[in-house]
């Protein structure tokens, strides 16, 4: 055969699966032309399907020589490094997206891949153009082997989310090659049992940042609010804390949310971080979000200065994060209220910090995101309440969001476990009590911590307790269909949304609870729209989801404001000393035994001192920023 007659036979041999005779053929063509071997983007295609992944990366890798635009060739190669490596390697290898191929919906589909984009990002861009959702749902199928296939003997179709978007991409097939491969992929998938996973179900995936923002993290994160002190009164000894911080990020759940004002939080993560790396010789494999909250009283009076002395107490607090490059992974800002001081000045200040390596904001509406944005301002995410009894994000929020790629970090998105089982069929624990009886007092006297109390005016605002119920049993309707829980179902849910890259979660030493969080990413993917359609006969019914994002929250004579403390930051008071000097003491023990490395024993001092210096002079012993001195030698000297 000449060159056409072998690429005509291997063509055919792919498109019936018959993976060795198509790379006989290409390989035949490639003799009679060794030229072509950058155009042979289907024997790439053959050789991921043969399970010869590093020989379809390389393949790959080299069409780019001769199609250096295309999406495709790179998300392909970016799927052979997935099943060979892992989903989590095989993103960190992924090549740089191609800026020129335009075509619909090529760029969600290489942000789903590399961790920034979700599969409903790729169908939202693909809505009402058959070509492009047939694509959208391929490699959304595609995508999800991935995410299952390391180490897993079987082709295609490994999970029923992935069967599913299969058969839709089959349904509609686009009227190319790749259109024709779909019907074969899902014919042979449809002809075969959904073959047993592989090592359990694996570890939540990552996510990631767009663009310039850049960095990954768990699609799943630790919330540490329930830590900070005062939110109940059962909190962990502290071995039992540093074991489940242990356990969530073996189940691949490594991104701890925390904030400057969660007492206690931050200072807790870097004793954990401390230990570990004492035990191990390494820190633990995590990444660190938190957040800047300005006390309600400074915002009139705020400024650059404000902005370095908090930014530089969460590093102290946190270790130095030395191991990070001596930056905080993420710092989001939050404000209080728009009408006092510059919130975008103050933005802008965060971003220019050389200690922060990226800026986020947490529950911004969607008018002062924009303003944040139409400064040039670079804003990775937005952490915003978001679940089935409060959608109110969905009003303009996520549309700016998408158009912008702010990725969405949600918590709240089980109702401080509202949402659950656990309260199907449950009474009201203030039943008779009516709005305006919603005080502090009468809501702790019925509800355990400060989380339940947050999300009980929630419930009250979605409709009562009455339709809460109602969601419930659909979620429970849904649940049964999956073999899933109520939780499982509400974050998947949540995932299942436009511009969303992660689900926030309380801290968990339950491996039920660490299960359900990967159980619900891949849910994610196979909620059907008779599931969709059952809980929106509920959700879509609650008068909550029509208010502007955070309104509530900001009327401080409500009932949401009541409950709200709105200056706990504490900074340069008398509590930030007493708290400064017992870090102090922990750090200079550490650093006179010798534990830490010359280069982490000066950079730690250096900004314990900048810490101590920051405050005013108000007569205050400062003896300890002498003996800090010691260990900086540039100062010493």
């Amino acid at each position: 055969m000449d060159y056409d007659a072998c690429m005509d036979a291997g063509a055919a041999a792919l498109l019936a699966l018959d993976v060795g005779g198509a790379l006989a053929r290409f390989d035949e063509a490639i003799e009679r032309r060794p030229e072509s071997y950058p155009k042979q983007w289907m024997r790439g295609i053959a050789l991921y399907f043969a399970g010869r992944y590093e020989e379809g990366a390389q393949q790959f890798e080299g069409d780019l020589d001769d199609n250096p635009e295309d999406v495709e060739e790179v998300v392909w190669k970016a799927m052979c490094d997935m099943r060979q490596h892992g989903a989590a390697a095989g993103q960190a290898r992924m090549l740089p997206r191609p800026p020129k191929d335009a075509r619909c919906p090529m760029d969600q589909i290489y942000s789903l891949f590399s961790g920034a984009a979700n599969g409903a990002d790729v169908l939202a861009a693909a809505a009402g153009d058959a070509t492009a959702a047939a694509y959208g749902h391929l490699y959304i199928g595609l995508y999800l082997d991935c995410l299952a296939g390391h180490g897993h003997p079987a082709m295609l179709g490994l999970t029923k989310a992935a069967r599913g978007h299969y058969a839709a991409a089959a349904a509609a097939p686009s009227d190319d090659f790749m259109g024709k491969l779909s019907v074969a992929m899902w014919k042979r998938c449809s002809a075969e049992p959904l073959p047993p996973p592989v090592g359990g179900c694996g570890a939540v995936p990552r996510a990631g940042f767009v663009g310039k923002c850049g960095g990954e993290y768990s699609s799943a994160m630790v919330g540490c609010w329930q830590l900070s002190a005062g939110h109940h009164g059962d909190a962990p000894a502290q071995a039992e804390l540093f074991a489940r911080l242990k356990a969530n990020g073996e189940h691949g759940l490594t991104t701890l949310d925390m904030g400057d004002i969660y007492t206690g939080v931050e200072e807790c993560a870097g004793e954990w971080i401390d230990a570990t790396f004492a035990a191990t010789g390494a820190p633990p494999p995590v990444e660190i979000h938190t957040k800047l909250v300005p006390d309600l009283d400074l915002l009139e009076a705020w400024t650059d200065a404000h902005t370095d002395a908090i930014v530089r107490r969460s590093l102290n607090r946190l270790g130095g994060m030395r191991h990070a490059g001596g930056q905080l992974n993420l710092v989001q800002l939050h404000w209080w209220q728009w009408h006092l001081g510059d919130h975008v000045a103050a933005y802008r200040g965060l971003c220019a910090h050389p200690l922060v390596k990226r800026c986020g904001v947490t529950n911004y509406d969607a008018v002062h995101l924009q303003e944040l944005l139409d400064a040039g301002l670079p804003v990775a995410s937005n952490q915003v309440q978001y679940s089935l009894l409060d959608r109110r994000a969905e009003q303009r929020l996520v549309g700016v969001c998408r158009a912008h790629g702010v990725r969405l970090l949600c918590y709240g998105v089980l109702a401080g476990g509202f949402l659950s089982d656990t309260w199907l069929g449950k009474a009201d624990p203030l039943e008779g009590t009516p709005d305006g009886g919603l005080t502090t007092e009468a809501l702790s006297s019925g509800l355990s911590n400060r989380s339940l109390v947050k999300y009980y005016l929630v419930i009250r605002e979605f409709g009562g307790w009455g339709r809460f119920q109602e969601l419930l049993a659909a979620l429970r309707q849904v649940a049964d269909r999956h073999g899933a829980t109520v939780a499982a179902v509400a974050q998947a849910w949540v995932l299942a949304q436009p511009a969303v890259s992660g689900a926030i979660l309380g801290l968990s030493g339950n491996p039920r609870h660490l299960q359900c969080a990967r159980r619900a990413y891949d849910l994610a993917y196979e909620l059907t729209p008779e599931d969709l359609a059952g809980i929106a006969a509920v959700s879509d019914r609650s008068p909550f989801r029509d208010a502007v994002y955070y309104a509530a929250e900001r009327e401080r004579d409500g009932p949401h404001g009541r409950i709200m403390r709105y200056n706990c930051g504490a900074l340069h008071t008398e509590a930030h000393w007493e708290e400064a000097v017992r870090r102090a003491a922990r750090l200079l023990a550490l650093l006179r035994s010798g534990a830490l490395p010359d280069g982490d024993a000066a950079w730690r001092a250096q900004h314990m001192i900048a810490e101590f210096e920051a405050f005013p002079p108000h007569g205050r012993d400062t003896s300890l920023v002498g003996e800090f001195r010691a260990f900086v030698p540039d100062v010493a000297a």
